[in-house]
């Protein structure tokens, strides 16, 4: 179980670069006190960050390009720290909304999660991700919606297409209430 004790998955890949937002970390530092971290960071992740920074595996970026095709976005919406991450792929721009959209029935029915940094914050951020996948024809990926795993074991590789209409209609549907669109 992932918890404030295991720094999760992260530690697993000991070779891995980590990609961290530069802001997220600035945050993150400002709240050390008294030899803990106080932020939002669980502080067994923060430790890790801190010890591979040392080591030089650690990036601090905010809308950083990883590799040609893969690239970040700071958010900030639901953390101080929350990124989108963006993928070019043959079916289009693939944007893995992280903790910003948890699931699609919370951006089509405008509902904002109790844990944000900010509600304006947070509409910011989700303006923002909305606007990229109107203007790219992105593919918004809601990263805890079972959906998602759903479309991927029914439509196997193909998934990205299957789940594009329900990207499709969620985005239309924030943009018409945001944007009158």
């Amino acid at each position: 179980m992932d918890d404030a004790k295991n720094s999760g998955a992260a530690e697993s890949f000991t070779n891995a670069m980590l990609h961290v937002s530069a802001t997220g970390w600035r945050d993150n530092l400002a709240r050390w006190k008294d030899g803990r971290w106080n932020s939002y960071v669980d502080y067994a992740f923060s430790d890790l960050l801190a010890q591979a920074r040392q080591v030089g595996r650690v990036r601090l970026e905010d809308n950083a390009t990883i590799f040609p095709g893969i690239r970040t976005l700071c958010l900030g919406g639901h953390s101080i720290c929350s990124q989108a991450v963006l993928l070019d792929t043959a079916a289009g721009l693939v944007i893995i909304a992280s903790d910003e959209v948890y699931l699609y029935r919370l951006l089509e029915e405008d509902i904002l999660p109790q844990i944000r940094t900010s509600e304006e914050q947070y509409r910011a951020a989700l303006d923002r991700l909305v606007r990229l996948a109107l203007a790219e024809r992105g593919i918004v990926i809601a990263s805890h919606d079972p959906m998602v795993w759903e479309t991927y074991q029914r439509a196997g590789s193909a998934w990205l297409q299957a789940i594009k209409p329900v990207s499709d209609r969620v985005v239309q549907s924030y943009a018409q209430r945001r944007f009158g669109r």
